[in-house]
C-alpha cells in the first residue's frame, strides 16, 4: 500500500501551503506598519511585529496615540508661506567702509588773546572788544 505521508505530492502541497502562509504574513504585516507611520511611529518595527502576531500588531497600531496630533496646552501656529514679491533687481549701495572713530587731532588751546588793553593815553586798561578807554574817552583800538 502506498504511503501519500512520503510522496512527492504531498511534499510539494506543503510546500505550496508553506510558501503562501509565508506570503500572507508578508502582505497582511504592511497594514500594521502603515497605521503605524502615520501616526509618528517605526515602520519596521510595526511591520516585524505584524509579521509574527498580526492580529496584536493591528490592535496596537490602532490604540497607539498619534504623535502628529498637538496634545492638549501646545500651541502649535498654522503654516504660513513667506510673502513673495516679484523678482526685483536687488538695490546696489555703494561701498561704504565700516564705521571708526573719526581722526581727532590733539587738543590745541585757542591763540591767547589779551582780555584787556592798556589805553594809549591814560595808561587804564580797558577791555578787549571796547573801542573807546572808559576813563578818558579815547579810542583804544
Amino acid at each position: 500500500m502506498p504511503s501519500y505521508y512520503y510522496s512527492g505530492i504531498g511534499v510539494l502541497s506543503g510546500i505550496i501551503i508553506l510558501v503562501v502562509c509565508i506570503g500572507a504574513a508578508v502582505g497582511l504585516a504592511f497594514i500594521p506598519a502603515n497605521i503605524a507611520r502615520k501616526k509618528g511611529y517605526s515602520y519596521g518595527g510595526f511591520w516585524a511585529l505584524g509579521f509574527f502576531f498580526f492580529l496584536i500588531a493591528l490592535i496596537v497600531a490602532l490604540c497607539i496615540q498619534d504623535k502628529n496630533v498637538p496634545q492638549y496646552g501646545q500651541y502649535q501656529q498654522p503654516y504660513q508661506q513667506p510673502y513673495q514679491q516679484p523678482y526685483q533687481q536687488p538695490y546696489q549701495q555703494p561701498y561704504q567702509q565700516p564705521y571708526q572713530q573719526p581722526y581727532q587731532q590733539p587738543y590745541q588751546a585757542p591763540n591767547a588773546q589779551p582780555q584787556t588793553v592798556v589805553c594809549p593815553s591814560c595808561g587804564s586798561s580797558a577791555a578787549a572788544d571796547s573801542a573807546f578807554c572808559p576813563k578818558c574817552g579815547a579810542k583804544v583800538n
